[in-house]
């Protein structure tokens, strides 16, 4: 999440010991792969499913509405991150964006 967010930002691609998005193979069974499948599971959901199929399957996207957020602007915030975590994938490790 932290590299994403950094490559998104314009940050230069730090390197890292444990360098799952570029090599998805030597991290098999591992916990840093189910992360990041599961991070890619949930942007794919979030960027694809419509506002009513989004809020069935994640309501706690409705909590914030008691902070004062309309739910269309809590929904187009996760899209939005959804779509900048798909971007960054697409655009810099293209072995991982195959589990798109």
């Amino acid at each position: 999440m932290r590299r994403i967010c950094m490559l998104s930002a314009g940050l230069p691609n730090e390197a890292y010991m444990l360098d799952i998005l570029a090599d998805l193979l030597v991290h098999q069974d591992t916990d840093a792969l189910a992360n990041l499948t599961q991070l890619l599971m949930l942007a794919t959901d979030l960027a694809s499913c419509d506002e009513e199929q989004l809020l069935l399957r994640y309501p706690e996207l409705v909590d914030g509405a008691a902070y004062g957020a309309p739910v269309s602007e809590v929904v187009g915030m996760y899209r939005r991150f959804a779509q900048e975590v798909i971007g960054i994938v697409e655009e810099h490790f293209h072995a991982t964006a195959r589990l798109l």
